[in-house]
């Protein structure tokens, strides 16, 4: 856990970039959900990476990656949560919980594929906010009916 600053202008503005740096995670997996690969992309700086069971490919281009995978499911439910923060002047370092419903009958929302696991992401201070410059997940369980291989 990270010490707060003592100066009340630094804990102001660490308590600012807290809130900033949590609310692209949130966005993230809203973005997830929604389907909206260009919103996600937008999330990451231009050389940002994304690691995802030992693949990386570029942030920006998260929707070539993971838009034909997630075409699988008519549908998703991604929770981000416990966001640990660490900041480091303009740079910081996140580990956040994942659990994520992916529902794979559109006729039956009792099946559905689920996983968890956490995020660790590296995000820098741009001119337009918080982004990432590294995500990088890591599954810790999977539960449900099998990973579909078509829809």
């Amino acid at each position: 856990m990270q010490t707060p600053p003592d100066e009340p202008q630094a804990q102001l503005r660490w308590l600012v970039d807290r809130a900033q740096i949590s609310d692209v995670l949130v966005e993230y997996a809203r973005c997830a959900d929604a389907a909206d690969w260009s919103g996600i992309g937008e999330l990451f700086t231009e050389d940002g990476q994304a690691v995802f069971a030992a693949r990386s490919f570029p942030g920006r281009k998260f929707g070539d990656a993971a838009g034909p995978v997630m075409a699988l499911f008519c549908g998703t439910h991604h929770l981000s949560t416990n966001h640990a923060i660490k900041i480091d002047g303009d740079r910081a370092k996140t580990r956040s919980y994942l659990q994520a419903i992916h529902l794979t009958d559109p006729d039956d929302n009792t099946q559905h594929h689920d996983v968890g696991g956490w995020y660790d992401n590296e995000l820098v201070r741009t001119p337009d906010g918080w982004r990432l410059t590294r995500v990088e997940l890591s599954f810790v369980w999977t539960a449900g009916v099998a990973w579909p291989t078509q829809r």
